[in-house]
């Protein structure tokens, strides 16, 4: 796993049992990579060495979010858990930012539910375990457009199978 960029060096986390914190925080947007959330507020709870980060409200890609993300160092290794469910999301640009898939577009839920455990980012890369849901409705998949090759086929030709931008499926 090192070889694809995951450290398999110990994770420190010693600084994790320093203070105890409780601070909630808003702000306007956030950008990670090519990801970017609207405004949120979240509450960052760090005690006897395990953060608990909530998300009481997070807009992203036009749709609102909530949820929880929880870093426990209290034991050997690490433990990390994810519960995250995200409404009335605009899929096209959250696929295009996220994967550089820009086939689907419509309104989604987004639910995103893992657990991780190790003592390296290799170990925890390897544990990783859970599921990502993303459901649509009132989609399209973009450049092609279905019932126009269907109706080529049954007329003897086969077309329409290139991606035009143009073109879509309801």
């Amino acid at each position: 796993f090192a070889s694809r960029g995951w450290s398999d060096a110990p994770i420190a986390l010693g600084g994790l049992g320093a203070v105890d914190v409780d601070i909630k925080f808003s702000f306007a947007r956030v950008l990670y990579r090519d990801i970017k959330t609207g405004a949120g507020n979240l509450t960052l709870a760090l005690k006897n060495k395990v953060a608990r980060v909530t998300a009481e409200e997070l807009q992203l890609y036009d749709g609102r979010g909530k949820g929880l993300v929880t870093l426990d160092g209290s034991g050997a290794g690490v433990t990390l858990g994810t519960n995250l469910t995200f409404e009335g999301i605009s899929t096209l640009p959250l696929l295009k930012d996220a994967a550089s898939f820009d086939w689907l577009s419509g309104k989604g839920r987004l639910t995103v539910a893992l657990g991780a455990r190790g003592g390296s980012e290799a170990e925890l890369i390897q544990s990783l375990n859970g599921k990502a849901d993303l459901a649509m409705a009132d989609g399209a998949i973009n450049g092609i457009n279905i019932p126009q090759v269907i109706r080529g086929v049954t007329q003897g030709r086969l077309s329409g199978l290139d991606r035009t931008p143009a073109e879509k499926t309801d």
